[in-house]
C-alpha cells in the first residue's frame, strides 16, 4: 500500500499582508504530481487545510482543485479537519466531495458513522483508516470542570478521553486489513 500523508497547508496565510497563493498552487501541485507518479493508494490531509476558519473564496478554490486532482490520480483522498479548519463548513461539503473520491471527516463520529473508514488498494488490498478530527480541550473537559483543579489534571482527562476515543475508533480494526 502507497499511502502519502500531508497536513497544515494553511491555505490563505499571508505573509506581511502579502498574498501566497501563487506558492500555495504551486506546492499542491507539487504533492498532486507526487501521488500521480508514485500511484499513491491512499492520500491523507490531516487537518489545517486552511490558516482561518472563514477562508477566502481563493483560498476555498485552490484546496478544492488540489483535492480533486489529488482523487484524479486514482487515488482516494481522506480529509480530516484540524484546529483552523471550519469542521461544520466541511461536513456539509462532505456528500459533495464524497462523490467525487475525497472522503471528508469534519467532526468526530462513531466507527461505523464514518469515524472508520475503509478503502481497498489498487493492488486490492483492504484498508482500515481511524480518523479523529481535531478536538479541541474544552470539547472534552467541561467549561465548568476547567474553572476547578489544577491543570495538569484537565491535560490528563483529556488525555485519557482521547485515549478512549482512538480505541472506539480502532475498534473496528482486523488483521487482514
Amino acid at each position: 500500500m502507497k499511502l502519502l500523508h500531508t497536513s497544515d497547508w494553511h491555505v490563505g496565510k499571508q505573509l506581511r499582508g502579502q498574498s501566497r497563493a501563487d506558492e500555495h498552487r504551486a506546492v499542491l501541485a507539487e504533492i498532486t504530481g507526487i501521488a500521480a507518479a508514485h500511484e499513491v493508494d491512499l492520500v491523507v490531509v490531516a487537518g489545517d487545510l486552511f490558516d482561518t476558519a472563514s477562508p477566502s473564496p481563493e483560498a476555498q478554490g485552490i484546496v478544492y482543485d488540489t483535492l480533486l486532482g489529488m482523487a484524479a490520480t486514482g487515488a482516494q483522498v481522506m480529509v480530516i479537519a484540524g484546529n483552523h479548519d471550519n469542521a461544520h463548513g466541511l461536513r456539509v461539503l462532505a456528500p459533495l466531495f464524497h462523490r467525487c473520491g475525497v472522503h471528508v471527516v469534519g467532526e468526530v463520529a462513531r466507527p461505523q458513522d464514518g469515524g472508520m473508514r475503509s478503502f481497498v488498494t489498487r493492488d486490492g488490498t483492504p484498508v482500515n483508516v481511524a480518523v479523529l478530527p481535531f478536538v479541541s480541550k474544552r470539547g472534552i473537559v467541561r467549561a465548568d470542570q476547567l474553572m476547578s483543579g489544577p491543570a495538569f489534571e484537565h491535560s490528563l482527562a483529556y488525555s485519557a478521553r482521547l485515549a478512549q476515543l482512538i480505541g472506539a475508533l480502532s475498534s473496528g480494526f482486523t488483521a487482514d486489513a
